[in-house]
């Protein structure tokens, strides 16, 4: 506390008085003792040259400017003191506000869910790639950390470092009962008595370097609070960042989910739908394909049927065969086979099935699409090859039981034909000699021998007959050839 020093005969004779009549001892401002008050290890700015004289009673002065003359340079110390106080706590503040912003950060970013855009792109694009887990973390985030500043662990202890920080600063700028709560505050000590108190207070006050370092501690810190707001501010808009980014989020991967259902739907019905339409053509190709040979045959042109069963791909001896030996009506007939309708399935690539699939196992949907395969071939129209070569190998053996028909035929004509060439020439000769006995009868009887009449002519046609048979032989042929250029007259 502040003192004014004096000798050792003075305070002995001013303690007598002060002892002698109460009286007449005045108490400057509340009359407490002047002993200098001390905080922890802050001592009061009460020691003058370094010395630390004996305490004096405050009826030792008569003047009260006196005694605020006698303490000139003591209330700019308080007033460094105080300052450098109030900065300690100042600073205490800041750290404890960094400290729970920086936790307040923590929180906000450990609860915020970022998007996944490459997982979304992988959905829509090729889902093989996405992990259901990750998937799943996407489309139900939800933001579970603090709602509002003020939930942030610390945030009370801030706040009462910066109420501590503003009541400081009021009591700086307060009037004399403020700044001895102040001093209070600094020089916290059970043995500093509040008549000290006011006496330090009144110093600090009047001094120009008191004043000046109270107003040091105003203008430094008056805005101080200001810090601690707008740390609130930013955490509070770093938690509604963090919402809103998380529900961001989540409102992405639920698009995601849904443009990648509609794109593998629209895959799947469209696929459907070139299935029914390509199924259609292709039963009309079929359709009109076998109307097409069957009218063909139908129109008795057999040249015509030759040139297409060539067409087809038979050889031309076997598309002779197959008209001249009646098998063209069932080689046009039954040349092509359908090949069959084709699913929907066959529209979509395995790539496409697999990424379907593991779409609905993703998204827990059913798999309501038939994959199976038909199986059959592109061409609508399929050779029916094991039929048609039955049936050219059936117009071959028709060709050979033809002609070994004829042969046969030819044969026994051939041979029914000597034999009546034999027989008529035996009758002849029979004839001849039943001519020639006549004769030699009737020239024996004096008579004459019968020249050029009917007998003689077939006697002489008979044996020209077994003579040269040749001539039979060719006739015989042109009959069979005949007979070859037209089967039907043979298989019906």
């Amino acid at each position: 506390m502040a003192y004014l020093p004096q000798d050792e005969n003075q305070e002995q004779q001013q303690n007598q008085q002060q002892d002698d009549s109460s009286a007449t001892q005045e108490k400057v401002l509340g009359g407490e003792s002047a002993a200098a008050p001390t905080t922890g290890n802050t001592a009061a700015p009460n020691a003058v040259a370094g010395s630390q004289p004996k305490a004096t009673k405050s009826g030792s002065f008569t003047n009260l400017m006196n005694y605020v003359g006698a303490n000139a340079g003591n209330d700019a110390k308080m007033g460094q003191a105080v300052n450098n106080a109030v900065k300690t706590q100042a600073d205490t503040a800041q750290t404890k506000t960094n400290e729970w912003a920086g936790k307040a950060n923590q929180q906000v970013a450990a609860n915020t869910v970022q998007q996944d855009t490459q997982l979304q792109q992988n959905l829509v694009n090729d889902p093989t790639k996405v992990n259901k887990e990750q998937l799943n973390a996407q489309v139900t985030a939800r933001y579970d950390g603090p709602q509002r500043a003020d939930d942030v662990e610390g945030y009370t202890d801030v706040r009462q470092a910066y109420n501590q920080v503003d009541n400081r600063v009021q009591q700086a700028g307060g009037d004399l009962n403020q700044r001895t709560g102040l001093l209070d505050e600094v020089y916290n000590r059970p043995t500093y008595t509040g008549g000290e108190k006011r006496l330090d207070s009144f110093i600090l006050g009047t001094g120009e370097g008191g004043k000046a370092q109270l107003k040091n501690i105003q203008d430094t810190y008056g805005n101080f609070r200001s810090n601690f707001d707008n740390a609130s501010t930013n955490v509070n808009q770093q938690i509604g960042t963090g919402r809103d980014t998380t529900v961001a989020t989540a409102k992405a991967a639920q698009d995601a989910v849904g443009a990648a259902k509609n794109k593998y739907q629209s895959i799947l019905e469209l696929a459907s739908t070139t299935s029914a339409t390509d199924n259609a053509a292709r039963n009309k190709e079929f359709g009109d394909e076998v109307s097409r040979l069957t009218n063909n045959f139908a129109s008795g042109d057999r040249d015509s049927q030759v040139e297409e069963l060539v067409r087809l791909g038979l050889s031309s001896e076997d598309a002779i065969n197959a008209v001249q030996y009646g098998t063209a009506q069932d080689i046009f007939r039954n040349f092509y086979t359908y090949g069959g309708d084709k699913t929907a399935a066959d529209y979509v690539s395995p790539e496409q099935q697999a990424q379907y699939a593991a779409l609905m196992d993703l998204i827990g949907g059913q798999v309501d699409f038939n994959f199976n395969r038909s199986g059959v071939s592109d061409p609508a129209l399929v050779r029916n090859t094991p039929a048609i070569d039955a049936l050219i190998a059936k117009s071959r053996s028709n060709k050979d039981v033809v002609q070994t028909k004829l042969r046969a035929a030819e044969e026994a004509s051939a041979d029914a034909k000597r034999r009546a060439d034999l027989e008529a020439a035996f009758a002849a000769k029979k004839r001849q000699r039943e001519i020639n006995e006549e004769a030699a009868k009737n020239y024996k009887n004096g008579g004459t021998v019968p020249v050029g009449n009917d007998d003689s002519k077939v006697v002489n046609d008979s044996i020209d007959a077994v003579v040269d048979p040749m001539e039979h032989a060719k006739q015989r042929t042109s009959d069979i050839n005949k007979a070859i250029r037209n089967p039907r007259k043979i298989f019906g």
